[in-house]
């Protein structure tokens, strides 16, 4: 395409590293791995704009609001069990939560925010959005249960905006959604065609993740849109919306051995159904 379209994707949680603080982490390298949504690094899109955290969720967790508990996490998500991710004794000290924020945290979401304007500046006489794409991944395991009550397995592409289960829009009228609904329900059908054509398994799903409806959306999905957020762009309106894809796409659920040939298609995939979407729903 000859002009590169206003799209901004955000791997947040695509680091397992530490940093300084790696000595006194009580996670097993295997543990730091699974705690961060690995390979995002590489499944991003980078047909456009994006953002790549270069540090663990454990330190800093950057989708999550800046006044959230679980800002800084003290356990991952281990199965059965959590794992404390600091040695006893051993936590960051308030002062060192602050060194973390400032520089970790907040030049993160200032690289986000610049990158927004620098689009609004870019384009002046356009008034089609700016999308901000929150890319995450996750494993595949048991989320719940059935009516039925068989075992109800993560899907294998879930794409949420705070609608209702299945679905592109809210019907809680204390709801909004993060991005127009017909452009998700849109990118759910472009993205399967684009999945079947790359021969990967599994569809796209709308808003199947959080048993709790319009909740599934992190801090950047959630914060990044001029429906939730109006003063984030005052020259173009900004949609977003978060990914959730399960890594049993991407990587071996025993070893955690990358398929790379799956992770490009993956990538391709997305790329395509973005640029399909985008240029159709907003000519």
């Amino acid at each position: 395409m000859s002009k590169i379209l206003p799209i901004v994707y955000s791997a947040h949680h695509a680091s397992h590293n530490f940093g300084k603080f790696t000595s006194r982490c009580a996670l097993t390298l295997e543990q730091c791995v699974k705690y961060s949504d690995y390979g995002t690094d590489d499944t991003v899109p980078k047909h456009t704009h994006y953002s790549i955290s270069n540090y663990s969720r454990g330190l800093v967790d950057l989708n999550r609001a800046p006044d959230s508990p679980t800002l800084f996490p003290k356990q991952d998500f281990g199965k059965p069990n959590k794992n404390n991710i600091w040695l006893s004794g051993f936590e960051p000290t308030d002062e060192e939560r602050k060194f973390i924020r400032e520089t970790i945290y907040e030049p993160y979401h200032q690289q986000l925010l610049q990158t927004i304007k620098n689009l609004e500046d870019y384009d002046t006489e356009s008034n089609k959005p700016i999308v901000v794409v929150a890319w995450d991944n996750t494993a595949h395991y048991e989320i719940g249960k059935n009516p039925d009550g068989t075992a109800r397995i993560m899907d294998y592409f879930i794409l949420c905006n705070n609608g209702d289960r299945n679905k592109g829009n809210s019907t809680n009228p204390q709801v909004k959604t993060t991005c127009n609904p017909d452009f998700i329900v849109e990118l759910a059908n472009n993205l399967n065609s684009a999945l079947r054509e790359q021969k990967l398994e599994g569809k796209a799903t709308l808003n199947t993740y959080d048993d709790k409806p319009n909740n599934e959306c992190g801090y950047i999905a959630s914060n990044y849109n001029t429906h939730y957020n109006p003063g984030i762009s005052k020259k173009r309106p900004v949609e977003s919306f978060q990914v959730e894809y399960s890594t049993i796409i991407t990587h071996s659920q025993q070893h955690l051995c990358p398929n790379y040939e799956a992770m490009q298609k993956l990538r391709l995939a997305f790329e395509k159904a973005m640029e399909e979407t985008y240029t159709k729903f907003f000519r």
